[in-house]
C-alpha cells in the first residue's frame, strides 16, 4: 500500500463521528415518541378511546408500528399544515423534538 493511500485511510479512521441531529439519538420511542403521543394524539387516536371527536377510525397510535406506518400524516398534519392537534397547544420545544424524532427515531 503506497504510503499515500495509508494516511487517507487513517485520516478518515479518525475522523470524529456525525454529529447532526441524528448522531445522538436520545429522542426515541421510549423518551419521547410514546409520551408525546399519549398526551398530544391518544385522546382521539388510541383503538380503546371511547370517543374518537371524528378521528377516522384505524388512524390509532397505540404502538411505535402504528406510528410509524403513519410517519409521513404525523409529519404533515402536525409540522406541515399544523391542523393536529386540533386544539393547538404545542410548543416550540415539542414541535423540535417531534421533527427529531420522527427524522431519526421513529
Amino acid at each position: 500500500m503506497t504510503p499515500l493511500i495509508l494516511h487517507f485511510l487513517l485520516a478518515c479512521a479518525s475522523e470524529s463521528p456525525d454529529t447532526g441531529p441524528c448522531a445522538d439519538p436520545t429522542v426515541t420511542w421510549e423518551s419521547f415518541g410514546q409520551s408525546f403521543l399519549i398526551t398530544h394524539c391518544q385522546g382521539c387516536h388510541a383503538s380503546t378511546s371511547p370517543q374518537r371527536y371524528g378521528a377516522p377510525v384505524g388512524i390509532s397510535f397505540d404502538t411505535q408500528e402504528q406510528a410509524a406506518a403513519l410517519q409521513s400524516a404525523i409529519e404533515r398534519t402536525v409540522l406541515d399544515q399544523v391542523s393536529m392537534p386540533p386544539a393547538g397547544g404545542l410548543n416550540d420545544d415539542e414541535r423540535a423534538l417531534l421533527e427529531q424524532w420522527l427524522d431519526c427515531g421513529i
